[in-house]
């Protein structure tokens, strides 16, 4: 993949968004990845030739070609097919870390044809400001009242997970809270999370 570097701004958290120009206006799938300075950058939103990635550092330079992770994100293969989609029901999404830039890219692209219930946790800081949840979702853990505005914004329940046990999250990671929430039956599940399995 070839881009060109165009502009890099700080985000909350510690976390950069860096913007690229790409070569070809081709749709990227779901968890494309650069390396930039060896650090991952994980593709959070698309605009014809233009792409925003996710790191947790900035770019030191500008560059004109990056490589591609050696061990491919298990959702680059996944295209945003229609037929991936239940548009009567919601598909919960799970992401992690840098890979929550996979669900805002999920949800960005498709919020027009799917509804998402969205659980994101992070180990240090949100890429955010966390804001009281609008929306109520049903027999989620009580401490679990804060949201993401951006999601909110595009009317997706969506609730948070901490490490930190920061305010307004659950407390612990996104297999600690497996324990204590369980998602609505029938519902297919998508975790985005680099390390972790393909949808079921």
């Amino acid at each position: 993949m070839q881009v060109k570097f165009i502009s890099q701004s700080e985000q909350a958290g510690g976390y950069w968004l860096i913007q690229c120009k790409l070569a070809d206006a081709k749709q990227l799938p779901i968890g494309t990845e650069l390396l930039i300075n060896e650090n991952r950058a994980v593709l959070f939103s698309q605009n014809a030739l233009q792409a925003s990635f996710l790191s947790l550092q900035p770019a030191k330079t500008e560059f004109l070609t990056q490589k591609m992770p050696t061990d491919p994100h298990p959702w680059r293969f996944l295209p945003l097919e229609a037929s991936l989609l239940t548009p009567k029901q919601p598909i919960i999404l799970f992401a992690s870390d840098l890979d929550m830039a996979s669900a805002f890219y999920t949800v960005s692209q498709l919020k027009e044809k799917q509804s998402f219930i969205v659980i994101l946790h992070a180990t240090e800081n949100f890429p955010f400001v966390v804001k009281p949840a609008r929306y109520m979702l049903n027999n989620f853990p009580a401490e679990g009242i804060g949201a993401c505005p951006l999601l909110e914004d595009w009317k997706q329940l969506n609730r948070l997970c901490s490490s930190q046990g920061l305010p307004g999250c659950f407390d612990g990671d996104l297999a600690e809270l497996k324990k204590h929430w369980q998602p609505p039956k029938g519902l297919t599940t998508w975790d985005l999370t680099r390390s972790n399995n393909e949808p079921t």
